[in-house]
Parts: structure tokens; sequence; C-alpha cells
């Protein structure tokens, strides 16, 4: 029997962020940003509220445009047996993002939350979603009506289901409807996806999707490939994109690396990749992945090789990683190292190079960043990185200082960054060099 009281407590969580960013050569008042949240939790219902404000002039580079109807957001859950019903500000997908997705990712500027209901229903053999609201776009106007519902069978080692999107954007009266199919087992030794879409008024209009993971003793193997064809759904100003698949290759999260990832374009885009990852030992393991995506704009691969070891020698953990990249009509090797180094039981370094050289022309940078941890609350270290282009060197350097409690985050940097791409999930902006103060603090409670 469940305790009665525990049931009638809610439980509260909060969360707070703020952010300050300051330019070393401008003479406006420093930027300042708050975000505050509060999460209510209870047997029957969940309840979130957010309140985000910026003030001063908006580095519009670094930080996302917080407008009046984002000011204040939150959503409402009810919850009975195994349903639950949503009402407010929330996001949402379809399948794998592919038919449709609402999400939000500060790092890309993106944003597209709905506004709206929805309903579930999840069980031991089923699981069923429907919802319906106007989506946020890059300005906060409401521009789409999307209406969405999925049904997924779970009846043994497998699952299969389909997913139907009918939306319409406010600029015109048409209304598109799009399907999907859903397929996935779940075995011990393969994990295999499969989506199928199709826009039901338009034959040319498809994507397909295929990630599959396979493990037998000690080799792990990793396929992954994506078609889209047509199947970009949009705003005719580009402000708002109703559906995000994966992107198909393999994500770099090394700085130098990851500023040569392609941007992902579901008009017209191929993309595969297969990884293989061999456990040496109960310390060695031995990884390689090759990546390929095609557009009509352009050709991009990627071959690596990488030796990871785990307490071995003076080293906690250690990575080495050479990389060969294709960007259009430019040609890399990439040259990558992370180590953590225990000093005793209280202090530890973090060292981490990356190096990179364009074949043909006299190109290369090099990023090295070093951190010493002080009992994992508190670390300060330095990011350099220099850029060699035609015998010409720039460099530039910042402090970067740590400090972790049970409630509190702080990060300062302090310093020049480099000009460059950013990316996360397919979606890429450009971010311009930076030189100066940025500060972030999270606080929970």
């Amino acid at each position: 029997m469940a305790d009665i009281s525990a049931i009638d407590k809610p439980s509260f969580k909060g969360k707070m962020e703020q952010s300050y960013f300051k330019l070393a050569e401008s003479n406006n008042d420093p930027f300042f940003q708050n975000e505050t949240s509060l999460q209510v939790n209870h047997f029957y219902y969940d309840f979130y509220l957010r309140y985000k404000y910026q003030a001063n002039d908006l580095p519009t580079a670094f930080y996302p445009v917080v407008y009046q109807s984002d000011m204040l957001t939150g959503d409402l859950t009810l919850k009975y047996k195994q349903f639950r019903s949503k009402f407010g500000y929330f996001y949402d997908s379809l399948g794998h993002g592919i038919l449709f997705k609402s999400f939000k990712d500060p790092l890309v500027f993106t944003d597209t939350n709905l506004y709206g209901y929805a309903l579930y229903q999840e069980s031991d053999y089923l699981s069923a979603k429907y919802f319906t609201g106007n989506m946020r776009d890059k300005t906060s106007l409401r521009s789409a009506n999307v209406k969405a519902a999925e049904l997924v069978f779970f009846p043994s080692s497998f699952s299969f289901g389909g997913s139907f999107l009918e939306y319409q954007l406010s600029e015109n009266n048409d209304v598109d409807r799009l399907y999907s199919l859903l397929f996935s087992t779940y075995l011990d030794w393969l994990d295999l996806d499969i989506e199928l879409a199709r826009n039901h008024d338009n034959e040319h209009s498809y994507a397909s999707y295929v990630s599959a993971v396979s493990q037998l003793k000690h080799v792990t193997q990793v396929y992954n490939y994506t078609k889209y064809h047509s199947f970009l759904f949009r705003d005719s100003y580009n402000r708002l994109s109703l559906n995000q698949g994966p992107l198909g290759v393999y994500t770099h999260t090394f700085t130098l690396l990851s500023r040569l990832l392609p941007n992902l374009d579901m008009n017209n885009q191929e993309s595969f990749r297969y990884g293989i990852s061999y456990q040496v030992s109960d310390s060695w393991m031995l990884s390689s992945v090759y990546s390929r995506h095609v557009t009509p704009f352009l050709y991009y691969d990627d071959f690596l090789i990488e030796s990871s070891l785990q307490n071995y020698w003076v080293f906690s953990s250690q990575s080495v990683l050479y990389s060969s990249q294709t960007a259009g009509s430019r040609y890399y090797w990439n040259l990558v190292q992370a180590s953590q180094i225990p000093i005793n039981t209280r202090f530890s370094l973090d060292w981490d190079t990356e190096f990179q050289k364009q074949k043909y022309v006299d190109y290369s940078s090099m990023i090295h960043q070093l951190s010493f941890n002080i009992t994992k609350r508190y670390s300060i270290g330095f990011n350099l990185e220099t850029k060699s282009v035609n015998n010409s060197d720039t460099s530039w350097f910042a402090w970067i200082l740590t400090m972790k409690t049970k409630q509190d985050t702080i990060q300062a940097y302090i310093g020049s960054q480099a000009a460059g791409k950013v990316c996360s999930g397919g979606v890429c902006i450009y971010q311009p060099e930076f030189d100066g103060i940025r500060i972030n603090w999270q606080h929970s409670f």
C-alpha cells in the first residue's frame, strides 16, 4: 500500500542561472541574463515555471534573444495511473525527429517550444501520444500550428508503430500531412532502429533512417544511415524548421574537429557512418570510425582511429586520436590527446591538446587546455589557441576558473577566444572572435 503522507506532500526543486558578459574594448554596460525555474513534483501532478530576463545590450552572437513572450513560461502535467496530460509550454518530438522535433538548445540559439496541450499513455505493451499547439520561431512568433500523434507497440523483444503530423503555417492556408513507420529490436547482441517517413501530398518527399549497434564479446559495431529528400519543412522566412532528424555522421566533441562538421540538410542529404571498437584488455580500447556526408553543396568525410587507456602508468585516463577530414575542397589531418592525471587524493590535472593541419596549404591550428583540480570542487586552468597562416601567427589566451559545491557551480572565462563554427545536433552557427570576460553561475535550491 502506498504511503498516503508521501503522496500528499509535493517536492520542490529550483534552479537559478545568471550570466555576465563584458567585451574588453566595449564602453557599453555589461550584459546580464537571469533564468530562474521552479519545479514542483507530486504523485498526481508536476508543475514547472520559468522566468527569464536580460539587461543591457544583447551580444547577439553569443546569446539568443529573450522576447517579451519568452520571459514567463511553464507547464502543468496531470498524472493518473498510465495516463498523463500536459498543458502550457512544452517540448516534444515524433520518432527520431525526422517528422517533427520541438526542442531547446541555447548553444545554437534554438527554442521551438509548443504552446498547447499533450496526452500520453504508457504501459508495458503500448506507448501513445497526441499533442497539438502553436510552435515558436526565431522571433518568438507562433508561426506554425501542429497536430501530431504516435502509437508504438512492444510485443516482446521488438517494437513497431507509426507517427502522423499535420501542420499549417501562418503565412498560407495549406495543410501538409506527413507520416512515418517505426521499427526497433532489443536483442542481447543487436539494437536496431528504423524509421521510414513520407509526405502524404508529395511522393518525391521522403526520409529514411537506420541505426544498428551490435556487440559480440569484445567487439562493438555501430552503423548509421540517413537519406533525406525534399523533407525540410519550414517557413519561407527561414525562421522556423519543424523537423530535425539525425545528422548521421560521427559528432566530434573536440573544438577544432567539430568546426568542420557539416550542417544537417533535410532537403537533400545522404549520410553514412560505420564504427568498430575492440576491447583489447580491461584498460585498453581501440576504436575506428568512418563517416561520409553528401549534399548537392558539400562533400564531407572523416576517418578516425582512437586509442583509450584507463588507469595506466600515471594516467587515470588517456585518449589519443588521429582523424583525417574532408570538407568540400579542403583536406585536414588532426591529432588529439586528452589525459587525466591524478596527483594524490586531493589534486589532479586535466590536459588536452589538439593539432590540425590543412593539406596542400600553409595553415595549422593548435589548442592547449590545462586545468589544475582541487578536490573536484575547484579548478584553475587556461585555454591557448594558436593559428598559423602563410607564416603569420595569431594566438588567443584565456583563464578558466571553476568552483563547484552541492548547490552552486560558478565558471569564469577571462581572456580571448578565436572565431569559429559552433555545432550541435547538425545545427551550426558562427561565433566571432571574443576578448573579455564571461561568468556563469548556476544555483540549485
